[in-house]
């Protein structure tokens, strides 16, 4: 189980900075349904909403189900027209077969797979759909911002590696496994990987944010681990430097995608 608290105290500046996903995903995964609108939409690890609210004008039901209280706050204040629950991957409270799709939109390395997917199982309908789907970063703004990025988060590796005696334990699932968990569990009789994007405006604030957003890079500023805040500066220089002026911030999005079998069954059963 991952510690919630690990996303406490910047959940602000995650909303502010973090992209918003496009509806072009939705578009994406009703396509899978041949529906232009569902009854419910179940959103898993939703953090501040930003995943939950693209939903709102697809679905009759939106739901964002989140563990940390923190992250579910500021969804209950940002999306008023859904449903959030403080509930985990692991046990949703849902009623089974109820939501026709579930997404963990920037979440499901956060998740052990298999017990968050037969949980996915149990809630979804018989031919309903499950998407993971993360940005890759960085987004694609400037070559020297990129390089900036880069060297900020290897910095921030190495601390964790260093100091990871006094940081907290976190646990993670590889992005790069997503799929074959997916594929593997026996629960979907298909699945795929799809790629889109979409532009945001951007300047430097807003790129130095999104580095800042990353929950790597939080767990050492409140720890106040030696080292953090003088990479950070150097990162915030080069950011200077190569946005001067607002510009347009590339963002891709990597989903995959899985359409629960019609006949319910499991291999794991």
């Amino acid at each position: 189980m991952v510690d919630t608290e690990r996303f406490n105290g910047f959940s602000g500046l995650y909303e502010q900075m973090r992209p918003h996903p496009p509806e072009t995903i939705c578009r994406i995964l009703l396509n899978y349904l041949n529906a232009g609108e569902i009854d419910k939409i179940v959103d898993i690890g939703c953090g501040t909403g930003l995943s939950t609210k693209i939903w709102l004008n697809y679905a009759r039901n939106t739901v964002g189900v989140e563990p940390n209280r923190e992250m579910l706050e500021e969804a209950k204040k940002n999306v008023p027209g859904a449903l959030f629950l403080n509930e985990s991957s692991y046990d949703t409270r849902l009623d089974s077969g109820t939501a026709d799709i579930v997404t963990c939109s920037q979440s499901f390395h956060w998740m052990e797979p298999v017990q968050t997917l037969k949980e996915v199982n149990r809630i979804l309908k018989p031919e309903g759909v499950f998407a993971v789907y993360d940005c890759l970063w960085p987004p694609s703004v400037s070559a020297a911002a990129e390089t900036a990025y880069r060297e900020l988060f290897r910095a921030v590796a190495g601390l964790e590696e260093k100091y990871r005696s006094v940081l907290p334990e976190v646990r993670r699932w590889p992005k790069k496994d997503h799929f074959a968990s997916i594929q593997n569990s026996g629960y979907f009789s298909y699945c795929t990987e799809v790629f889109t994007g979409n532009p945001e405006k951007c300047d430097s604030a807003r790129f130095t944010g999104l580095a800042l957003s990353q929950g790597s890079l939080q767990a050492l500023l409140k720890k106040n681990i030696p080292g953090i805040q003088e990479h950070i500066e150097m990162f915030k220089t080069a950011v200077q430097e190569a946005i001067k002026e607002e510009k347009d911030m590339y963002i891709s999005y990597r989903i995959i995608a899985g359409i629960k079998t019609s006949e319910n069954f499991s291999l794991r059963e």
